[in-house]
């Protein structure tokens, strides 16, 4: 999942609220592979069309059902965010962070994590938690990759106790570490049991 956040599953327009969700075997065969159609699609736009082919086709991720996505990347305002929230079924909802992507904002985000904390993507992602944590109840799942991994971890850290009570796990694959005062802090220390850093 944290891979598969890479793809745009019709962000902006896929919206908490609106009534509107489709499964991962639904919005790959119907969009995205009709979207891009070339053998191979560019990491950018997409994670390989060869995976988004099998999950369309596996037993265990067609019927995951995309919730919302949202996308913001502004130079104006410093950030480079996108969250994608799924309904895996008998588990409960999984927000996947995205890394990094091509622009140039992301990049200056990155090099911000090393000497400031929050960057505006990690606000955004609390606020896209606080937000899911409302609209669907239950288990609540969070993961990302590189700067996602980061934003899944300070995001845990730093929601209310309400919400990090129903977190049933939290994946961070090669994500930078966080800063010293969040790893001290009572949030950190309430979740860190359900961390699972790669």
């Amino acid at each position: 999942m944290a891979t598969v956040v890479y793809s745009n599953f019709g962000e902006n327009e896929l919206r908490f609220g609106s009534g509107r969700s489709l499964t991962i075997g639904e919005v790959i065969a119907r969009d995205l592979l009709n979207r891009y159609p070339q053998e191979e699609m560019k990491y950018a736009e997409g994670c390989g069309k060869l995976l988004l082919e099998e999950m369309a086709r596996s037993r265990r991720f067609q019927d995951i059902r995309v919730l919302d996505q949202v996308n913001d990347v502004n130079i104006r305002r410093g950030i480079q965010f996108s969250a994608t929230a799924f309904e895996i079924p008998g588990v409960g909802m999984m927000i996947g962070y995205r890394g990094t992507d091509s622009s140039l904002i992301g990049w200056k985000e990155d090099f911000m994590l090393g000497y400031e904390t929050p960057v505006p993507a990690q606000l955004a992602a609390l606020d896209y938690l606080k937000r899911a944590a409302e609209e669907i109840p239950g288990n609540l799942l969070l993961c990302g990759h590189s700067k996602g991994g980061n934003l899944a971890l300070y995001t845990a850290a730093h929601t209310d106790a309400e919400i990090q009570a129903r977190l049933q796990a939290v994946y961070s694959f090669d994500g930078p570490g966080l800063d010293d005062e969040t790893i001290e802090s009572k949030g950190y220390r309430r979740i860190r049991d359900r961390i699972h850093a790669m």
